[in-house]
């Protein structure tokens, strides 16, 4: 197996609109950290893959679409290519109408089309590869983040390590948290790649190696019940709180080399769904009638949301893209969607013999993929368009696929 890795910066050169945070509506330049699209190639067996991590919200299926089909025209295979977000909230918007569908405050044309040629300068930039062993590390984290509807609540709290070493030296690693990344408020308006950039940096000082940074399956999970406040200074106390405890990692090799990728994509029907969310509007509605000024506008957002969903729905089905990919006998199961941290121990705990974990916001983002258990009045039951239950149902048939998978490939 080869392995090399290019990443070029994605900062904006013009001010901007930043995306995750309703209300903020001012065009931001100041920069406190770049923001970065890494690239890394992998080869094995005269195929090529290429994983992209961006220091973006998300993207929209048509720009994501662009992004592929300028790296297909390098003679990469399109299902090979496999592109995800941090999701911090301190970049630029990069929808033409915005997250919240307002076209007064989206994306740029020109910043869009510079994303692109960034992809493909990222790819070009990665060279021919070298030859590497492979290794995993995995690590709780404790004090730092946890499920934010609630501290005594279910947790995947592991950060997993992938590590890419060469003539018996460590080259690349990547780092896997299932947390959002957001200790920047809604009142920053400096562009910042947030607490994964951090990281980012510190583990590439640390372990001196370029570092891929992957969400897993953070949808309910975050450093609100955490943090003291929401500023810079708060921003590094979080960052040394979590990288105290990964600099001191125990690596063990991965015996089988190998990759192989999947499509398991799932299918949501729109109509069902589309039900549930007119009952959930009206549930809003009531809800607002008796709520405080604060918890108002809390509602406001959901209801304005829920709306756009309704709007945006007119496929027959909701597609949540999903692909399984092994790194011998590695299994990430990639899913592009805000999956509650419930399903991540569940999908890893099926698999005892195997190390197992999500990487998550991969490909364009279908929302939240909440629980059954914490489906309510919460905020990300408002935002999901996903009906109770279909979480669970999402889960056991990732299980099932998974399980074919590792036979098919132990087969082989």
């Amino acid at each position: 197996m080869k392995i090399s890795f290019h990443k070029v910066k994605i900062t904006p050169n013009q001010p901007a609109y930043l995306c995750g945070y309703e209300g903020r509506n001012q065009l931001c330049s100041e920069v406190l950290d770049d923001l970065y699209a890494s690239c890394l190639k992998i080869i094995e067996k005269n195929e090529v893959y290429v994983l992209y991590s961006l220091d973006l919200l998300s993207l929209d299926p048509e720009l994501l679409e662009q992004m592929k089909r300028r790296i297909v025209k390098h003679g990469v295979n399109y299902d090979h290519i496999l592109i995800s977000t941090t999701c911090t909230h301190s970049a630029p918007e990069t929808m033409v109408n915005g997250i919240f569908d307002d076209p007064n405050h989206g994306a740029s044309p020109d910043y869009r089309e510079f994303l692109v040629n960034q992809m493909e300068a990222a790819w070009l930039g990665c060279g021919e590869g070298v030859e590497v062993e492979v290794s995993y590390a995995v690590q709780k984290i404790d004090g730092c983040y946890g499920n934010r509807n609630g501290m005594e609540l279910p947790c995947d709290k592991d950060v997993s390590c992938i590590r890419f070493d060469y003539l018996k030296k460590p080259i690349y690693m990547i780092v896997n948290i299932g947390c959002y990344p957001t200790v920047l408020g809604s009142e920053n308006v400096k562009i910042s790649a947030d607490l994964f950039g951090a990281i980012r940096d510190s583990m590439r000082e640390l372990y001196q190696v370029e570092v891929f940074m992957m969400n897993g399956a953070q949808g309910n999970v975050s450093n609100r019940l955490y943090r003291k406040s929401r500023d810079e200074q708060e921003l590094q106390r979080m960052n040394e709180g979590i990288c105290s405890q990964l600099s001191d990692l125990h690596f063990k090799l991965i015996e089988k080399s190998g990759i192989c990728v999947k499509d398991i994509s799932y299918k949501v029907d729109n109509q069902k769904s589309l039900i549930e969310l007119a009952k959930k509007r009206d549930r809003i509605i009531q809800l607002m009638n008796n709520a405080d000024e604060k918890e108002k506008a809390s509602l406001k957002f959901g209801l304005n949301y829920l709306e756009m969903n309704q709007r945006q729905m007119k496929a027959p089905y909701e597609i949540i893209s999903t692909r399984l990919l092994s790194i011998g006998n590695l299994y990430l199961v990639m899913v592009g969607a805000a999956m509650f941290t419930q399903f991540s121990i569940q999908i890893k705990a099926a698999f005892p013999e195997h190390k197992v974990l999500i990487w998550g916001l991969t490909d364009a983002n279908a929302g939240y993929i909440v629980a059954e258990d914490e489906y309510g009045d919460n905020f990300e039951s408002m935002l999901t368009k996903f009906p109770k239950g279909e979480g669970e149902k999402y889960a056991e048939y990732i299980i099932n696929q998974l399980k074919e998978f590792i036979r098919d490939k132990e087969k082989q």
